[in-house]
């Protein structure tokens, strides 16, 4: 009774734990059916796609992507080369190869689907871009200007690495580009030519943006005792003048400063010294009181004219002097009309080592004539000249007939110094001066009359011998 006793707890026991086995296997048979391993859980296939997605062209490398079943592979073929072979994840893949120059065909194929897409490429043999500059320090800019690539390209330019240009040329067409702005000094040029996805090709090149100023126009002037010069240089600048005097000066004392127009030009008038033949101009430009270049000009000081005058033997006169080698002596009256001669053009003489001019007294004016020099079409001075005085018709013995006043006082022209009459022959008192007729007549009168007077003369002689002789 006691063995009966002691084994029924353990019946009790197992029976429990066997009920409870068979109440719970339904439920352990549905976790495991919802919580299935994972590699056993399957995606409905993705669509198959590829494309390119850059061209290397010096290199050849070509990057390809697209989409497919995760988990797959993807095969690309091409002609000439080894199969590459990439993996799916996440629904992208990509992949790139070697592919040679000229066209190609790449054949790219899903493992997963079987599906094949053909991709034409072509892979160009470039050189790096090239271009034309041209730099222009007055307006501050670099232009650059080249040729275009059988696709659309865009240009990135970038000045000392800093992005300044960005432009777009269509297939086959020219490209250019304007650096505005450009402070003087180097500028490194880098131009990145992009298409078909990448960079494409890289140019470099370096450029001097000079701040210095040019000068176009550099003359001096006796006229006007002034030096004149004129040019170019760049915006917003000013410019100082020196010699080698120091600091040039204006009528105020203050050094000369010129300002340069937002045309880039400039103009500036300086005293010379007077006893300087060439005259070395430095010209400093200045940008916010920053020097940023020097030029210099060298100015022909023009030699001022002499001159003097001398009465010749036949009535001329000899005008003469020195003057600027090169240049043009012209005579003008006192009141600046030009004196013609017998052909009707004005009277010039060429400059060489001096300057003369034999003109008959009546052809030149009253009792002064000027003598003005011109280099290159330029006024270069101009100088008075006293005349000797023209010949005096006599006077009729009654009455005071033309020309028998008083001569022309002379005086001084308010341009030019004045030079004295060279040597004038006197006349002496009681003589004929010469009128200016034909002396034929009168004299040929005067021998009939004296050839008379002589006759009668012997015939009275011997009219009283023959009386005598009778007596």
């Amino acid at each position: 009774m006691s063995k009966s006793v002691r084994s029924t707890p353990h019946r009790r026991i197992a029976a429990w734990c066997a009920a409870l086995a068979v109440a719970f296997s339904p439920v352990v048979g549905l976790t495991g059916a919802v919580a299935a391993p994972a590699h056993e859980r399957t995606t409905p296939a993705a669509d198959f796609t590829a494309q390119v997605r850059s061209i290397e062209h010096a290199t050849g490398r070509v990057e390809l992507t697209g989409t497919g079943p995760t988990g797959g592979s993807v095969a690309i073929a091409v002609d000439g080369a080894e199969t590459v072979w990439t993996e799916v994840r996440d629904g992208v893949w990509s992949a790139g190869l070697r592919v040679g120059p000229g066209p190609r065909v790449l054949h790219v194929t899903s493992q997963v689907t079987g599906e094949t897409v053909d991709l034409p490429v072509e892979v160009l043999g470039l050189l790096p871009p090239t271009w034309v500059p041209t730099i222009d320090p007055f307006t501050r800019t670099i232009t650059l200007e080249g040729s275009g690539v059988s696709r659309p390209a865009r240009y990135v330019v970038t000045d000392d690495g800093e992005p300044v240009a960005d432009v777009v040329a269509e297939a086959g067409a020219p490209w250019r580009a304007v650096l505005r702005d450009r402070a003087p000094g180097r500028h490194d040029i880098v131009v990145e030519r992009v298409f078909d996805g990448t960079v494409n090709g890289i140019g470099r090149d370096s450029y001097e943006l000079s701040g210095a100023a040019e000068v176009g126009t550099a003359s001096a002037s006796r006229e006007t005792r002034r030096t004149t010069l004129a040019g170019r240089a760049p915006v917003g600048t000013t410019l100082r003048f020196a010699d080698a005097s120091g600091p040039v000066l204006g009528a105020d004392g203050e050094p000369v400063v010129a300002t340069t127009s937002t045309d880039t030009t400039w103009r500036a008038e300086l005293p010379f010294p007077e006893t300087v033949r060439f005259h070395r101009i430095t010209v400093t430009t200045f940008d916010d009181g920053t020097p940023i270049g020097t030029t210099s000009a060298l100015v022909t000081v023009p030699i001022a004219i002499t001159g003097s005058v001398e009465e010749l033997a036949d009535g001329s006169v000899r005008l003469s002097g020195t003057g600027e080698p090169g240049g043009v002596v012209a005579l003008e009256t006192a009141s600046g009309t030009p004196v013609d001669g017998a052909d009707g053009r004005p009277i010039t003489a060429a400059i060489g080592r001096g300057w003369e001019l034999v003109v008959p007294r009546a052809t030149l004016p009253g009792d002064v004539v000027v003598a003005r020099q011109r280099v290159q079409g330029v006024e270069q001075g101009a100088l008075r000249l006293v005349l000797p005085k023209l010949p005096v018709r006599p006077a009729p013995e009654h009455g005071h007939g033309p020309g028998a006043g008083p001569g022309v006082s002379t005086g001084n022209h308010q341009a030019a110094p004045q030079a004295t009459a060279g040597r004038i022959t006197a006349v002496p008192s009681g003589r004929l001066a010469y009128t200016g007729d034909d002396p034929s007549v009168p004299l040929g009168v005067a021998g009939v009359l004296l050839a008379a007077g002589l006759g009668g003369l012997a015939g009275a002689r011997a009219l009283g011998r023959r009386g005598a002789h009778r007596g």
